[in-house]
């Protein structure tokens, strides 16, 4: 991991000049004040290692021998602090400082252990970015709300150009895919193709045969055990292939299996899984987790304007390491699905933005 140190006469100008350098996934370490000037320490996300846990590890050693270089001869380095298990009152995680940023996670419904790994490192804002510290205002805050999810990395491995959306009944598999195909055909792109997986359920590739039918875009009804290469033959040989499955329930073990099946080769099926964000919590993990072994290599967020508790946008990436790769809202097929940054899902938690994913702030 790269270190680097940047200087600003605000802490705005300086995050500015390390977004400029190093993109906008920059992971902040450390902030000081020098005089008028603000200094950031900042490490550039190493996106073949999107690992969440590693990239934090690395930065933390580094930080360490950086210190340790700093040392004078003979002088003692401090023990490292154990790490408690709950915060104790008083501790600079409750502090007056911090409490506004506290309550407005803990509103959103971000969960205890990632609110505290966000407080520990707001603790060393520097005093420009106020007291208290209003979580609308501080770029700092955006910056360590980002920087707990885990980033989108090129798969070396893969050569997919099928890509299969799947969650439980009722997400917005098909509502996304029906999306992605207006999005695409509006910019003057069709050389994909669409493939229903749910047209043994009545009407349930009705409208992607539709829509299809109205653009001019390749479709094919899967139907039994037919299997994804004969529907490619059908549909020809498109640079994109896009996949539509039906609704399974994490209990659903035959399903899940059944379905695994049918889409083959992990290696040239890329899986997204599409997550109501409406949903309860514990609902959605345990959904998550019962289509983890499909591999899924990113997740979509839908119906995010439909909640107010957004904290699933953090809790079950970081949970999973798993990137979020779009975010919808509404059932309008035109626009109402925004690439899933990081800065957007800081944002849409902090409440700079509504959950309509209306362009601009709140």
């Amino acid at each position: 991991m790269r270190l680097k140190t940047f200087v600003g006469a605000s802490m705005a100008e300086a995050l500015d000049r390390v977004q400029q350098e190093l993109g906008a996934d920059a992971l902040v370490l450390e902030t000081r004040s020098r005089g008028d000037a603000t200094e950031i320490v900042a490490a550039e996300v190493e996106r073949e290692e999107p690992a969440e846990g590693v990239m934090k590890l690395r930065a933390e050693v580094a930080l360490l021998r950086r210190d340790l270089e700093r040392l004078a001869p003979g002088a003692q380095a401090a023990p490292l602090p154990m790490p408690a298990a709950e915060p104790a009152p008083g501790t600079p995680q409750e502090a007056p400082r911090l409490r506004p940023i506290a309550l407005r996670l803990r509103a959103m419904g971000v969960s205890e252990p990632l609110l505290r790994r966000i407080l520990d490192l707001v603790a060393n804002a520097p005093a420009a970015e106020g007291d208290p510290i209003d979580p609308r205002k501080s770029p700092f805050t955006l910056s360590a709300v980002a920087g707990m999810l885990p980033g989108i990395g090129p798969a070396p491995e893969k050569t997919a150009r099928c890509f299969a959306f799947v969650g439980p009944g009722g997400a917005g598999k098909t509502t996304t895919i029906a999306k992605l195909v207006e999005q695409r055909a509006a910019k003057g792109d069709k050389n994909f193709a669409v493939l229903s997986l749910d047209a043994d359920r009545p009407g349930g590739a009705d409208l992607l045969a539709k829509q299809a039918d109205r653009l001019g875009i390749a479709f094919a009804a899967v139907r039994g055990s037919l299997d994804i290469q004969r529907a490619l033959e059908v549909v020809g040989a498109p640079r994109l292939v896009l996949i539509d499955t039906a609704g399974i329930g994490p209990r659903e073990s035959v399903a899940l299996d059944a379905l695994r099946e049918r889409l083959g080769d992990e290696s040239k099926v890329a899986v997204h899984l599409v997550l109501p964000a409406n949903l309860e919590e514990q609902a959605m993990q345990m959904s998550a987790r019962a289509f983890q072994p499909m591999k899924p290599s990113t997740l979509v967020f839908t119906k995010v304007d439909e909640t107010a508790r957004l904290g699933s946008l953090l809790n079950v990436p970081v949970a999973l390491e798993l990137p979020i790769a779009a975010l919808g809202h509404g059932r309008s097929l035109d626009g109402h699905l925004a690439p899933g940054t990081r800065r957007l899902v800081a944002e849409l938690v902090l409440g700079l933005r509504p959950p309509t994913l209306a362009g601009g702030r709140a």
